[in-house]
């Protein structure tokens, strides 16, 4: 029994570095590519932002894809229930972009979902940050 445990924990971590991995080279390719993170908004995938460039881009290991703020038509707090009944949050982005036109964001929880709404929101209205 112990054995499958470690079994199964060892594949686990060995996905997850993978998975770092792969990130990490969507990320220097972005990078590579003139992008400049300003903020990192976090999420799955991650959501990123260029305020010199007004650009976001969604990061994942597959790939990613960057987007001009102006795109950004609207974005929308989401949610549903697992089956435990705990709320899983999301942040729904609409673009009038045709290769992409729409992108669901997840996050943790509904204070952090909340926060990035409202970020996105000064972003497209030319607004600094509030100090938190």
């Amino acid at each position: 029994m112990y054995a499958l445990v470690g079994t199964v924990l060892v594949v686990m971590v060995s996905l997850a570095y993978w998975n770092s991995q792969k990130l990490n080279r969507q990320l220097q390719r972005l990078e590579s590519s003139g992008f400049v993170i300003t903020e990192d908004l976090q999420g799955e995938p991650k959501l990123l932002y260029d305020e010199s460039h007004q650009r976001l881009a969604l990061l994942s290991p597959q790939g990613y894809e960057v987007l001009q703020l102006s795109e950004l038509i609207s974005s929308e707090i989401l949610y549903d229930l697992d089956k435990r009944g705990d709320k899983n949050y999301r942040l729904e982005l609409i673009f009038n972009a045709t290769r992409l036109p729409k992108q669901e964001v997840r996050y943790r929880d509904e204070f952090l979902a909340e926060r990035i709404h409202k970020r996105l929101r000064q972003a497209r209205l030319g607004l600094e940050p509030s100090a938190h």
